[in-house]
């Protein structure tokens, strides 16, 4: 019996430039086109082809901020993010890529490769 596909729907940068991992961007100068290319969502930021849950369907910058639409694939990290929506556990969301242009604290303009899940501790 074929499981159901799950799709994440997160917010990866608030309306307000801020981020769930402290960050501050302006909205503007957040590229997210190799994400959506050949990006993939990974648990924890990893870098290992085994910790690869789910890969980028759609991001759009909206009233709330930059919204994630993803999904999520059946292998050992994708069910566990599976099993993290389903318990309901908190997560927060962290970019990974490369800061083009920073003025102070806020990343002005920033390439996104790929998206780690964090289950909060």
């Amino acid at each position: 019996m074929a499981t159901k596909q799950l799709f994440l729907k997160e917010i990866l940068i608030r309306a307000d430039g801020t981020s769930p991992e402290g960050n501050e961007f302006n909205l503007n100068g957040v590229d997210f086109t190799p994400f959506l290319h050949k990006g993939y969502i990974t648990i924890k930021s990893s870098e290992r082809v085994e910790d690869i849950a789910g890969y980028p369907i759609s991001i759009d910058l909206t009233e709330k901020g930059w919204v994630l639409t993803a999904a999520v694939m059946d292998t050992k990290a994708g069910n566990l993010v599976k099993k993290l929506k389903e318990d309901k556990t908190p997560t927060r969301f962290g970019l990974a890529g490369k800061i083009v242009k920073r003025n102070g604290k806020v990343i002005e303009e920033c390439v996104v490769h790929s998206v780690g899940i964090f289950p909060e501790e």
